[in-house]
C-alpha cells in the first residue's frame, strides 16, 4: 500500500497496473520489449475479479452523474459500485488507467466536466496517490467538483483476507456505492 507514493516519486518512472492476469501478461511483454527506462508493473496480491478482459479504452463505461477512476484490480470494486448505483438510477462513468505514471488528464478532465462529480478509488495510502494527483490537475485547470478520494488513509491496515479488508476500508462495491452517495449530496 506505499509503493504508489514511492514509485511515483521517481524520475522518469513508468508504472503500469493490469486489472487481471490478460492485462499482467500484456504489460510486461509491452515493458520488456517496447519501453525504455525504468518501469515498474503493481500487481496486488488477490485472483482475478469479475473483469478479466484487457481494456480497449480508458473510458469503460460511460456515465452522466459521476466520474469513478481506479487503477488495477480495484476496477472489480469499481464496476460492482457502478452496478449498485444503476439500480438507484445513477450513471457513473467508470475511467480504468493503465498507468498511474502517466497519467492521461485529458480523458479524466473531459469526463470530470461531463459528469460533474468524481470520486477515485485506489487502494494505497492517503500520501502522493493518484487521487490528490487528479484533484489537483484538475483544479489548475479551473475543473472544481464534489471530489471523493477512497483509499486507504494514514494508517496501517492489518493483515487479512483481501476482501474482508476491503469491506472494513469502504473499497469494495457497497462502500464505493455509499461514498459516491456522499459525492451525490454535495
Amino acid at each position: 500500500v506505499f509503493d504508489v507514493n514511492f514509485l511515483r516519486s521517481v524520475p522518469n518512472m513508468t508504472v503500469l497496473c493490469p486489472a487481471n492476469q490478460t492485462e499482467l501478461e500484456q504489460m510486461l511483454r509491452k515493458a520488456i520489449l517496447e519501453m525504455d527506462g525504468p518501469v515498474a508493473v503493481r500487481y496486488p496480491r488477490g485472483t482475478n475479479g469479475a473483469f478479466t478482459q484487457a481494456a480497449a479504452d480508458l473510458t469503460l463505461c460511460e456515465g452522466t452523474d459521476i466520474t469513478l477512476v481506479t487503477y488495477g484490480t480495484t476496477i472489480n470494486a469499481v464496476l460492482a459500485a457502478r452496478q449498485l448505483l444503476a439500480q438507484e438510477g445513477i450513471s457513473a462513468e467508470v475511467i480504468k488507467l493503465p498507468s498511474i505514471k502517466p497519467i492521461d488528464h485529458a480523458v479524466i478532465a473531459a469526463s470530470v466536466r461531463k459528469t460533474g462529480r468524481l470520486l477515485v478509488a485506489e487502494e494505497t495510502i492517503c500520501t502522493g496517490c493518484v487521487g490528490k494527483e487528479i484533484s489537483s490537475v484538475l483544479k489548475a485547470g479551473g475543473i472544481i467538483v464534489p471530489t471523493k478520494l477512497v483509499n486507504i488513509g494514514d494508517q496501517f491496515v492489518t493483515h487479512g483476507a483481501i476482501k474482508d479488508l476491503h469491506k472494513s476500508l469502504g473499497l469494495d462495491g457497497p462502500g464505493l456505492a455509499a461514498a459516491v452517495r456522499e459525492v451525490m449530496l454535495k
